[in-house]
């Protein structure tokens, strides 16, 4: 069952329309969750609902208070006084009378004949919260640690600020309300491209190390991160067609520390649909040079010269753009040789760990003519020394 306790019901004016928000205390028992319904036949209106939560301490008997509100967008026909007459009635008639209803049942809060034509119904109502899917079936639905209970209050066309909720979500882990901080790190993970796409970085870094921070002191965060890596691994494994998708998990794994899930997520996707795993292979490849999956790697590199050849090529590229005195940048020097540097050693890694020590050698002059750096003067030494210790790790005892 759920009960239901209204607190406070207001009218609102919000760009030009009309809102009837209704503030309430909602607590549960089992597994059932609440419903809204809104109904209308006034002509040319469509009916509209928000709601938004913030959950407080639990109770005796009962899981957490969630102290929410919800609202209804009233049609431009009804009159201010009948919009009036409707918020006093409502006070009158729902304000702190508890109403408990169980699954399958409904409550009627709004009953209204608009002038000129039409009526608006809304509804408070309970039902069963729909079990996770069978291994035979469709994939299970997100369990409780990682369903989303918040949403941004927002004004009527108003577009919520996807960075300034991550940083709401640091301010309420540092006061301790770590659930408030759990349902704005749910909200940014899920919307947060969908209104500002220049978080595509910021969404698989920052905000991934700043949510493991938050479950280091609530343990029900890192849960909720790895329903989430669950589900979309499930959906990857059932579709298979999304770079985007496998590149979402390499990042979640890495930050809870289970990158042996990336390494075989790859392997299964080499033999399922080698065509995306050729265009998710520079994503895992450092992963597969740390763990040793040498000729793995070398499947995707038929001509070591010519990956080279790419490998400079870039950082000329990269060279002539931070030149250019409108864009360029000392960062964007330093970074140029960082990546040039890297992607060289992992090359002659590669090449070492498959036996072919005389063209990692020739790869390794090669780079060294560009760039004549300490880490890349040892980098074959560096690769054999690896090598070893891969082996010896995966010897057995």
């Amino acid at each position: 069952m759920i009960q239901f306790t209204f607190t406070s019901v207001d009218l609102r004016e919000e760009s030009g329309a009309r809102w009837l928000a209704m503030d309430y205390v909602e607590q549960t028992r089992g597994d059932c969750e609440r419903t809204f319904r809104y109904d209308s036949s006034v002509p040319g209106f469509t009916p509209q609902t928000r709601s938004t939560a913030l959950r407080s301490d639990a109770q005796a008997g009962f899981a957490p208070v969630l102290h929410r509100r919800v609202a209804w967008k009233l049609p431009e026909s009804l009159p201010e006084s009948d919009a009036l007459a409707l918020r006093d009635l409502l006070a009158k008639e729902r304000i702190g009378k508890p109403i408990a209803l169980a699954p399958g049942e409904e409550y009627p809060l709004i009953k209204i004949v608009v002038p000129g034509g039409g009526s608006l119904v809304t509804t408070v109502g309970v039902k069963l919260q729909e079990p996770a899917a069978s291994s035979a079936g469709a994939p299970a639905l997100k369990s409780a640690a990682s369903t989303e209970l918040w949403a941004p209050d927002l004004a009527p066309g108003e577009k919520p600020n996807a960075y300034a909720i991550l940083q709401e979500a640091s301010g309420l882990a540092n006061q301790g309300q770590y659930e408030e901080a759990l349902q704005r790190h749910l909200w940014y993970h899920h919307h947060a491209l969908e209104f500002q796409p220049s978080q595509v970085g910021v969404r698989l870094s920052f905000a991934l190390m700043q949510w493991l921070e938050l479950a280091k002191r609530y343990p029900k965060a890192k849960d909720a991160l790895v329903e989430i890596r669950d589900q979309t691994a499930r959906e990857f494994s059932e579709d298979g067609s999304s770079s985007s998708s496998f590149t979402e998990l390499c990042f979640i794994n890495k930050a809870l520390k289970e990158d042996y899930a990336t390494v075989e997520l790859f392997k299964s996707m080499q033999t399922r649909n080698p065509k995306l795993a050729r265009r998710c292979y520079r994503v895992v490849e450092d992963l597969l040079v740390e763990t040793g999956e040498y000729a793995l790697c070398a499947g995707f590199i038929p001509d070591p010269r010519e990956r080279f050849g790419q490998i400079r090529a870039r950082r000329e590229q990269t060279l002539e753009a931070a030149r250019d005195p409108k864009a360029g940048s000392p960062l964007l020097l330093k970074d140029s040789q960082r990546v040039f540097i890297k992607e060289t050693r992992a090359l002659v890694e590669i090449l070492v760990g498959i036996g072919r020590k005389e063209e990692a050698e020739e790869i390794r002059d090669q780079a060294l003519a560009v760039l004549n750096e300490p880490e890349l003067q040892t980098a074959v030494d560096d690769a054999e020394m690896h090598v070893r210790s891969v082996k010896a790790r995966l010897e057995p005892k």
